[in-house]
């Protein structure tokens, strides 16, 4: 700016950044002596030794401006985040048509920056910087693998079988905050992209384009280790708070290089580290190869975030969908109730105008193979199949279930035919005969254990259940061949594990009920003993007919079958009579209940409770002074037929008759 004589000449600060204007505030811009027309020489001479002197001040004041105003668009470039940064690492490239003003890039507070701004790999701040990568990177990992250590074949990241939408909804905000929150990505990924145009150099000229791609890569590794912890973690939560709690962890542990550099600069870890990270480093690009268009880098940055998001949410979407199609619960499971009996259960007749009737309910009769089918109340229903070939039953025998009742919040077992109240209004909550502690749980076999039990009261009970699926033929027992999640067993293997006993000849040539063989002796006659003299039922049982008492009590020719009830093997004397029914159609719907095993069949002898696919080495008892099923105790009295308990009563004629 200049002046012609006899004008007053002044600079005015401006709004903005500083320039040369900025430059002169503070300083007092005097008039220059008017010129008249015929000056004097001495008042000459000083008026221009005073404008050289106010001249070398503007041109030193302006030259410092020009540096500040570096670092001033700097800050403008990051907005607020930089004001508090003044003493952060900066990258400071030339401008080069590049639409990041002054061609400066802020590197943000954390050790991985560190990386890149010191030149020594030795050096504590150095040191520090992977030892918290290293950390981050440790903690994410051993997190990632524990919970992939809650999977199995069926169910490999361990997810639950289903959720309540409360939780699903968590769980897609879970991720939504997780990506959020996750800034190593798109730092990594900015200062790689930049890189691509641009040949970093320190202040000392020293190259460190292999610094930022080291220091970016370990950042772009926390992150996805990250993102993956955060997915695994989200999807195997089963309620809202730890949904939110896993996010805030995996955080937590990600941001460990941002907590190590606060700490750093507060001079935790000594003096030398404490410089490193207050002191101001300058990076310039080398040579004319100028910076990538900061549009450019933003469009890519913000493409992958957009993409990580994306695949994370598509994730969580397709494991709803399997979820709700039962894809990761097992679908077929295999029930064992311990023992109780309700001895005057109400039977409903629905071909007797409803009538009721009582029976002898023993709660092991339901115990076997339940199958999935449909949903109630948005919950797994599970119906009861048939004993024999785990198909479901024709429509002269109904099946129990177990289903989720949501009045009491319980799963329930129940059967429609069994009411425990001849009274509606006194009725059950959904008509349980047992039901689960409360709970929202859809996996139906994660509940195994204490249950309460409706015998006219409420008692506790265990229930336990077990899948009875298979995904190769070693969950057969090396005995079958997986075929559709089901053991297809070898000819004389039985059980949903091909566990039980062989026996001569294929497994089509003899009966068998509740998926174990029955044994039978045919053509007998007679009375057998009384308890007096339990060694004369082991006659009877060999077929030597001795013995004395009432023979109208026993039919003619009778037969001796031994067959397993749900928790006890029965030794029972049949008559032709029945044993045709047994042999005959009725056999491939049998059900101890409905068909009254213990009543009906005449069962004399009875074994301890066992699940074993064979009679052997179970203690068989005498019933005697049993009741008719109203009263009188489920079994009466039992009077052990062997000397020494664990003794057992049968033997295998021979090994292979016992594998």
């Amino acid at each position: 700016m200049t002046t012609s004589p006899g004008e007053t000449g002044s600079f005015h600060p401006r709004e903005g950044a500083p320039d040369a204007q900025d430059a002169l505030e503070g300083a007092v811009a005097a008039p220059l002596p008017s010129v008249s027309a015929e000056p004097e020489p001495s008042s000459v001479e000083e008026g221009d030794e005073t404008f050289a002197e106010r001249l070398a001040l503007l041109e030193s004041k302006v030259a410092a401006a020009a540096v500040e105003r570096q670092f001033d668009d700097a800050k403008d470039i990051d907005g607020g985040n930089q004001r508090r940064s003044s003493l952060l690492p900066t990258i400071l490239l030339p401008d080069a048509g590049a639409d990041r003003r002054g061609g400066v890039l802020q590197l943000p507070q954390s050790t991985f920056s560190l990386l890149i701004t010191e030149s020594t790999p030795c050096s504590a701040p150095s040191i520090l910087g992977l030892v918290t990568a290293g950390l981050s990177m440790t903690c994410l990992i051993l997190a990632l693998i524990y919970s992939l250590s809650m999977g199995n074949q069926m169910n490999p990241l361990g997810l639950p079988v289903d959720v309540s939408p409360i939780v699903r909804g968590a769980q897609f905000l879970g991720i939504l905050i997780g990506v959020l929150m996750e800034d190593e990505i798109p730092q990594g990924l900015e200062l790689i992209a930049i890189s691509t145009q641009s040949s970093f150099l320190l202040n000392d000229k020293s190259t460190v384009y292999k610094r930022v791609l080291f220091s970016s890569t370990l950042r772009l590794i926390v992150g996805y280790l990250f993102l993956t912890g955060l997915f695994v973690n989200v999807v195997q939560t089963s309620d809202v708070l730890t949904c939110f709690f896993d996010v805030l962890a995996l955080q937590f542990v990600e941001s460990i290089d941002d907590v190590a550099f606060n700490l750093g600069m507060r001079g935790f870890f000594g003096s030398s580290i404490s410089r490193a990270t207050r002191e101001r480093h300058s990076l310039q690009a080398a040579g004319d190869r100028g910076i990538a268009s900061s549009s450019w880098v933003n469009r890519f940055v913000r493409g992958v975030y957009y993409v990580n998001a994306a695949i994370l949410l598509s994730g969580v979407i397709v494991i709803s969908v399997k979820q709700h199609q039962g894809d990761y619960r097992c679908q077929t499971l295999t029930v064992s109730f311990d023992e109780v009996a309700w001895e005057d259960a109400n039977i409903k007749h629905p071909r007797r105008d409803e009538s009721s009737e009582p029976m002898l309910l023993i709660y092991p009769y339901f115990s076997g193979t339940y199958r999935e089918e449909g949903t109630f109340n948005g919950y797994p229903r599970y119906r009861e199949m048939n004993k024999n070939s785990g198909a479901p039953y024709d429509s002269s025998t109904v099946g129990a279930e177990f289903v989720y009742c949501k009045e009491i919040n319980s799963w329930v077992f129940r059967h429609e035919r069994i009411r425990t109240s001849l009274f509606e209004e006194k009725e059950n909550e959904c008509s349980w005969l047992a039901r689960s502690p409360e709970t929202e749980d859809f996996d139906l076999k994660s509940l195994e254990g204490k249950w309460s039990v409706w015998t006219g009261n409420v008692e506790d009970t265990h229930i336990s259940f077990e899948c009875n699926e298979c995904w190769d033929f070693s969950n057969c027992n090396y005995h079958g061949r997986c075929v559709e999640k089901q053991c297809v067993c070898l000819p004389a293997k039985l059980g949903d594990g091909c566990e039980v006993l062989s026996l001569e000849g294929s497994a089509d040539q003899f009966k068998k009920v509740y998926n174990r063989p029955v044994y039978m002796k045919h053509n007998l006659s007679g009375l057998p003993g009384s308890s007096e003299s339990p060694e004369k039922w082991l006659a009877f049982l060999l077929g030597n007919n001795t013995g004395a008492g009432d023979k109208d009590l026993l039919p003619g020719n009778y037969s001796m079958v031994l067959s397993y009830s749900g928790s006890r093997w029965y030794g029972s004397i049949m008559g032709q009579e029945v044993l045709s029914k047994f042999y005959g159609d009725a056999a491939s719907q049998y059900h101890g209940f409905w068909a009254r095993a213990f009543k009906r069949q005449n069962a004399l002898i009875i074994s301890d409770t066992t699940n074993d696919g064979s009679p052997v080495s179970s203690d068989f008892y005498l019933q005697e002074e049993r009741g008719d099923e109203e009263g009188g105790g489920a079994y009466g009295m039992l009077v052990p037929l062997a000397d020494f308990v664990g003794s057992g009563l049968f033997v295998c004629v021979s090994e292979n008759d016992c594998r």
